[in-house]
């Protein structure tokens, strides 16, 4: 016999015929088989962190039947045994992501499960300095700047540098500006502005000349 997964009640009636000294002998049990949901889970929560202290909050997500704890792995390891749906921790960054599961086991019915995969990209942001060959130039002579990341080693960067021009109060991006390095002529007293970004995370930092 094989049962479904929904929440019910078999009831299971066996008669056994054979025969004793000679006469022809029933027997009959009755028993029942109660049978449940296994329950289902979704985690829930931002899978890109980008912050100081790599503080994730995730959710898991599951019927109202279900009765039990929540036992939190990260990469494969319990993090929190016997926790909540909701599972909060500070993870240090890397430039791959965490595995977060969460395993439940309803303590009525017994049933049991472990959740998909949920991926989580932890970021920080970097830290930009700004130098240039030159602080004071004669007009029309190149000048190169170049940001310093220091010890940031994430993939994926992307530069942007962006300029104010003597008197301009608004700041303009220079199209071919993209390179860790930027060099130009420069014609009047210029502040130079770069962004750098991390793609993945979309953790960023401004550095400025």
């Amino acid at each position: 016999m094989s049962v479904t997964v929904d929440s019910t009640i078999y009831n299971i009636h066996v008669v056994a015929n054979y025969q004793l000294h000679c006469k022809d002998t029933s027997l009959t049990v009755d028993t029942v088989v109660n049978t449940y949901n296994v329950p289902t889970v979704s985690i829930y929560g931002d899978a890109i962190v980008c912050n100081p202290d790599g503080r994730i909050e995730l959710t898991a997500v599951v019927p109202n039947y279900y009765k039990g704890k929540f036992t939190w792995k990260v990469d494969g390891v319990d993090s929190l045994v016997n926790g909540t749906a909701t599972y909060v921790d500070t993870l240090p960054s890397r430039d791959y992501p965490y595995e977060i599961k969460v395993a439940l086991l309803d303590t009525v019915t017994r049933c049991a499960l472990t959740s998909a995969p949920f991926m989580v990209y932890v970021g920080e942001n970097p830290t930009v300095a700004v130098s240039a060959t030159a602080d004071t130039t004669c007009k029309n002579n190149e000048v190169t700047l170049t940001a310093h990341i220091g010890d940031y080693n994430m993939p994926g960067l992307t530069f942007q540098w962006y300029k104010q021009v003597g008197a301009q109060t608004d700041t303009t991006e220079i199209a071919i500006g993209t390179e860790i390095t930027y060099t130009e002529p420069v014609v009047d007293s210029t502040k130079y502005f770069v962004k750098v970004s991390q793609n993945l995370t979309e953790c960023y930092a401004w550095g400025k000349d």
